[in-house]
């Protein structure tokens, strides 16, 4: 019997054509490489193999990543999301 991978979801289209964009933005490679690595971490706010979190991201970054997460995120499922937006807001005051 042979295994049959499903087609990939939206979600997993999106992650492997911004990848690269989440990596300069400050995002870990090891956790893009995974996509429930990823989802986990975006969930979360953290990722813990590395240890990877919001501190990592140089806040010039904040507003560009967070354009992109919430192309497929949202604020609601996302830690990470309403941490971005939260120092947005702050640094906007």
């Amino acid at each position: 019997m042979s295994y049959r991978r499903s087609a990939p979801t939206e979600r997993e289209k999106w992650l492997e054509t911004h990848k690269r964009a989440l990596i300069v933005l400050g995002v870990p490679e090891a956790v893009v490489a995974d996509y429930w690595r990823f989802v986990s971490a975006i969930e979360e706010g953290e990722d813990h193999e590395t240890n990877w979190h919001i501190g990592w991201i140089d806040p010039a970054n904040f507003e560009d990543l967070h354009r992109l997460l919430i192309e497929r995120f949202s604020a609601d499922d996302s830690y990470l999301i309403s941490d971005l937006e939260a120092r947005l807001l702050l640094s906007k005051h």
